[in-house]
């Protein structure tokens, strides 16, 4: 008996981790997600292509060509988070069986959770390729001694950023702050699936909410309004798109308190986010 009790906790975690599997799968399977995904990385070898043949290996254009791709693929990488994410619940609302089989077996809440881990996983997974293969292409065409250097011209006038930190450290933060704006941009999918009955819907509400907070903070500086500004300074269409180098935020963000206060905001967002849709399915839908 002790034996059989000491074998069932591995059994448990043997579930939660075929059950996580099965989640991740479902996923990314569909012959729609994996164009998507495809058609991402074709348009960022064109990118890359051109950024490599027209390279004066000048370190503030290095800078300017990190910065540039990396805004540019933290919103690819929001707009794939939304594709692939969106119809995490779809599955059992609309009655699939293979689904439902899935959840009758393990249970709604263990389906919930992973659900959750196969989104983070799959979100995390996005942003660090294409950002890993920025760092990578980047380090290939100008070299190392990039990462030790300031922001210089043309990074400062193409950019509109007095930013006086280094270009290594520059991408540390990006990078960083990606993986905040990811985690939040999940846990606001997983929720609007739990509420929303069709991938669509889910879709449709997480980028339309992904734009209208772009657009609320470009007023919010442009109108001089402050909190607006500062309020949406921490959404994810914000953070994935790296825009802490522009004006007015630049010495903000590396010399007060934002660039800190980023995580503690992302983990009681996302906590709130992931309790909701996790309650939400827990509840059988009308």
């Amino acid at each position: 008996m002790d034996a059989l009790a000491r074998l069932v906790p591995e059994w448990k975690e043997g579930i939660r981790m075929r059950l996580y599997l099965f989640e991740l799968e479902k996923l990314i399977r569909k012959p729609f997600y994996l164009t998507a995904a495809a058609g991402s990385f074709l348009f960022t070898a064109i990118g890359w292509r051109v950024y490599a043949e027209q390279a004066d290996f000048h370190a503030g254009e290095a800078q300017a060509v990190m910065l540039l791709l990396m805004e540019l693929h933290g919103l690819l990488a929001a707009m794939l988070i939304i594709i692939f994410s969106a119809p995490v619940f779809a599955g059992e609302y609309s009655l699939k069986m293979e689904e439902l089989l899935q959840t009758a077996a393990n249970g709604m809440e263990k389906t919930a959770c992973g659900k959750a881990a196969a989104v983070l996983t799959l979100s995390l997974s996005i942003l660090g390729i294409l950002l890993g293969s920025d760092y990578l292409f980047i380090r290939c065409v100008w070299g190392k001694e990039i990462w030790r250097t300031g922001m210089m011209r043309p990074a400062a006038e193409e950019l509109d950023t007095v930013l006086a930190v280094s270009c290594g450290r520059a991408f540390t933060a990006s990078f960083f702050l990606g993986i905040c704006a990811v985690i939040l941009l999940a846990g606001a999918v997983y929720c609007l699936s739990a509420f929303s009955h069709t991938p669509f819907q889910s879709a449709a509400g997480a980028g339309i909410g992904y734009f209208v907070c772009q657009l609320l903070y470009n007023w919010g500086i442009r109108a001089g309004f402050l909190p607006a500004a500062y309020l949406f300074s921490f959404s994810p269409v914000v953070l994935a798109r790296f825009q802490l180098f522009r004006k007015p935020w630049e010495e903000k963000w590396f010399g007060g308190f934002y660039l800190w206060l980023v995580p503690v905001i992302t983990i009681v967002l996302c906590y709130i986010f992931f309790l909701s849709g996790r309650r939400r399915f827990l509840r059988k839908p009308g």
